[in-house]
């Protein structure tokens, strides 16, 4: 497996959260800019699609490196290339909707609107072929623990089980030898 994984699981479903949440949050605040005219939207714009966009590299690395565990099956591979096809396209047009606008003085365009628009339908699809991915084709599941690990847990367990038994053993022994009238009964 060449996942980047923390803990067993693979790093790139948790990427994904940032870019997923403020990609969709910059094209709301453009068609909230454009509706009302107000720059504090444009600002909000421009800032979601700034942090989006730098989040969305760090996915887009961790998912290229969970590409070459795609299956062989034909329709896992046909879904991997359009999710990883769709996510650059998304990234890229990001990328460039950054690059057209006023850092200084963001303000409603109507370009922006249409490429934060666009970037969140490549996303939305993009998203169902991840799914494809994660939940059809069992990407989403961490690799089965080593046998060694597996073995040791079992020992562990084990040792904690005698312990355990062995303090019950030495409870009833005192509460034995405990007089009754002391006991309370």
């Amino acid at each position: 497996m060449a996942r980047l994984a923390f803990g067993g699981i693979s790093v790139h479903p948790m990427l994904n959260d940032l870019p997923a949440a403020l990609l969709p949050t910059s094209a709301l605040c453009d068609v909230l800019a454009a509706i009302t005219g107000r720059t504090s939207w444009a600002h909000c714009a421009y800032h979601t699609l700034q942090i989006g966009t730098l989040a969305g590299v760090g996915a887009a690395v961790a998912g290229l490196v969970d590409y070459q565990d795609v299956p062989s099956d034909p329709e896992a591979q046909r879904a991997g290339r359009t999710h990883l096809m769709l996510n650059v396209g998304a990234l890229t047009m990001s990328a460039l909707n950054l690059m057209l606008r006023d850092a200084r003085r963001p303000r409603a365009n109507f370009l922006g609107t249409m490429l934060s628009l666009t970037t969140l339908g490549a996303l939305a699809y993009s998203a169902l072929q991840g799914s494809v991915l994660a939940y059809k084709h069992r990407m989403a599941l961490a690799p089965a623990a080593p046998a060694r690990a597996v073995g040791e847990v079992r020992e562990r367990v084990g040792e904690m089980a005698a312990e355990a038994r062995e303090r019950v053993g030495e409870t009833a022994e005192r509460v034995r030898r405990t007089p009754r009238a002391a006991r309370g009964s």
